[in-house]
């Protein structure tokens, strides 16, 4: 009699639980039933137009004009071709011109001091501008001066003849002239600097 009361109630503790799992189901069944159904969704017909909701596309982008082309830019020059081609030379005053073809002559060459013939040719051929004593008037103030220096030689223990001097109140009327003129005083300057520094006489020749 105990054991058939122990499974007596073994059984019950196992149905009640079962028993309050059936009576809530059983609510929500009559709950199902006293509501109303829900409204049925009609379904789309394969006719009607599938209207998709506006989206916002991206904002157009905005007109870019196209550049304008760029400017031609001229080619540089090349420097080399730019150093071969020297600058066109001044022209050479027709006098100086004259005094270079002077000095170049043997005639000249032959009545003249080496050493003041080299020196006059080194600088008339290096000289850019106008002669250096005269113009078209004949001599300059400047080459009035020193002929007049010149002419007190004597002064100086030098003997004036020994020193061929132009004429100072030449007035040369041709470039060919003029250049005479000038180299004339041109040698007799180199001579008297000669002559004052010593060099009148030549040492070897003096016993």
């Amino acid at each position: 009699m105990r054991f058939l009361a122990t499974v007596m109630l073994g059984l019950l503790a196992m149905a009640a639980p079962l028993a309050l799992a059936g009576g809530f189901a059983r609510a929500q069944v009559q709950d199902q039933a006293k509501s109303p159904p829900a409204p049925a969704v009609p379904e789309p017909s394969p006719d009607a137009a599938v209207v998709q909701p506006a989206t916002a596309g991206p904002a157009s982008a905005p007109e870019i004009s196209s550049p304008a082309a760029p400017e031609a830019i001229p080619a540089p020059s090349d420097p080399s071709s730019a150093a071969a081609s020297p600058p066109s030379a001044a022209p050479v005053d027709p006098v100086v011109a004259m005094i270079r073809t002077k000095l170049a002559d043997a005639a000249t060459a032959k009545d003249a001091h080496a050493s003041d013939l080299a020196a006059l040719t080194e600088f008339y051929a290096a000289r850019a501008g106008r002669a250096l004593w005269t113009t078209e008037m004949g001599f300059s103030a400047k080459a009035q001066q020193v002929l007049f220096e010149i002419e007190k030689a004597g002064g100086w223990g030098l003997d004036p003849a020994s020193f061929e001097l132009p004429p100072a109140g030449a007035l040369p009327a041709t470039p060919e002239t003029q250049g005479d003129a000038e180299i004339a005083l041109d040698l007799a300057i180199l001579k008297y600097a000669r002559f004052a520094r010593g060099g009148r006489l030549t040492p070897s020749a003096i016993s």
